[in-house]
């Protein structure tokens, strides 16, 4: 007891400083996904426990290094005056500063919440507020750099990267159109078979024309064949009159028979009519037996004039036609020329832009991630953290050691066992007759 007692009294008193820190759940441990592009870069941490944030957090508190920018800032001497320091090695001196720090230092969580339990124990109350309050401060600092987003060089490197990317391949693109005279190959295409579906329709109906017109040249040329040059212009005794009238009336359904094959087909019940009228007027004609003809005066015939008129012009009408056709043909085999030419740079069109918009995706892409970074670098500068001192360190008034009071009981309680211990083992180790009779102090009954 008495040794319980000296030690208490001569103990140096130690003080505790302490203070409490709130971690927040932000932006530190928001999950990011690894992005494909920014693949093998530094992810930040992902959790989402509670208790594994709050452990990471005293890791933290609790890491050499902000201990010894705790220490360095203080100095050795100052928190720990009792420590060795006949040492030529600073790092050697450092250690062991840094184990006697961690004896001292407690940093707990308070059970069943998001705050942390900083404690440091000195000599010195005013050293033990110092303490905690730096090791806060460096805290937020050290927190920051350990959660800090290091993909900000990357990010700049890996933008001018895709800038360039992009640059080289919109210019290879312009100098494609350029050469290939490609404005939008789509609208292009577009436009070049409509005007195609056009020329085609065009096509076709000329050429249905001309050959309307090779037959109408055809029956023209075989009427005109049948028709005399001249004619008689008066007879007085040859019956021409009947002969004229049947020959106008001839012309007149050859002329009709020519005008059906135009918009009908032979087989047509109009034509098959108009063909009968016909005949029988060359029957009549062949009928008709020459006669001897006196005074007769001949002439121009009119209708050889008036079917020679028809030919030519239907014969210079199908030369147009047919030169308007060969120019169709030739604008079609124009554009058949142009789409062959699209369709043959159309893959490599395709690869072009291709690589144009994956080169902008990736360039907008890092530019977003870019700016979200600065972003998140800018708060880092600022300081900005999700840890909240919500109790600064205060000078303590009373020491945590020694307890004095519990000290003496502990020393009298150990002092009285010790007392027993003795007696009983003095007892058990020094009496010989331990275990016989001694009948020389009976008393007599």
């Amino acid at each position: 007891m008495l040794i319980t007692i000296l030690w208490t009294f001569l103990q140096s008193p130690t003080y505790e400083a302490e203070s409490r820190v709130l971690i927040r759940y932000g932006r530190e441990y928001t999950y990011r996904p690894v992005d494909p592009l920014t693949k093998g870069e530094v992810q930040p941490m992902v959790a989402f426990n509670r208790d594994e944030i709050l452990n990471t957090e005293i890791q933290i508190f609790t890491s050499a290094e902000l201990i010894e920018k705790v220490i360095s800032s203080l100095g050795v001497k100052t928190i720990f005056p009792d420590l060795d320091t006949n040492t030529d090695d600073h790092q050697t001196l450092m250690t062991r500063a840094v184990e006697a720090f961690r004896k001292n230092l407690t940093v707990q969580q308070i059970k069943g919440s998001g705050v942390l339990r900083v404690a440091f124990q000195n000599h010195d109350p005013d050293v033990a507020v110092k303490v905690v309050k730096l090791l806060t401060d460096y805290f937020k600092e050290r927190h920051l750099e350990v959660f800090k987003d290091p993909r900000m060089p990357f990010l700049e490197s890996q933008l001018g990267i895709y800038r360039q990317k992009l640059e080289k391949s919109k210019q290879k693109l312009q100098k494609f159109m350029e050469e290939h005279h490609i404005i939008s190959l789509k609208e292009q295409q577009k436009l070049l078979l409509q005007q195609y579906k056009e020329i085609r329709t065009l096509l076709i109906q000329g050429e249905s024309y001309q050959q309307a017109l090779d037959k109408k040249i055809s029956t023209l040329s075989s009427m005109l064949a049948n028709i005399p040059k001249d004619t008689v212009l008066f007879d007085e005794k040859a019956k021409t009159n009947d002969i004229r009238l049947a020959r106008t009336q001839l012309l007149t359904l050859k002329l009709k028979e020519q005008g059906l094959l135009e918009k009908y087909r032979e087989n047509n019940r109009l034509v098959k009519g108009v063909r009968q009228k016909i005949k029988v007027v060359e029957d009549f004609l062949r009928q008709q037996q020459p006669s001897d003809q006196e005074n007769v005066r001949t002439g121009s015939n009119s209708l050889y004039q008036y079917v020679e008129q028809k030919l030519i012009n239907a014969q210079a009408e199908r030369n147009a036609q047919q030169a308007k056709n060969a120019a169709l043909n030739r604008q079609l085999g124009m554009i058949e020329h142009e789409l062959e030419e699209f369709g043959n740079t159309e893959p490599e069109l395709n690869m072009l832009t291709q690589d144009v918009e994956i080169n902008e995706k990736s360039y907008r892409n890092f530019i977003n991630k870019l700016e979200k970074t600065r972003i998140l670098d800018a708060m880092d500068s600022q300081k900005i953290v999700n840890v909240v001192v919500i109790e600064q360190p205060i000078k303590p008034v009373k020491p945590i050691k020694p307890r004095k009071k519990i000290n003496l009981l502990v020393g009298i309680i150990l002092g009285v066992a010790a007392s027993f211990a003795y007696a009983l083992f003095y007892d058990n180790l020094f009496t010989p007759w331990k275990g016989k009779q001694d009948t020389s102090y009976v008393i007599p009954s």
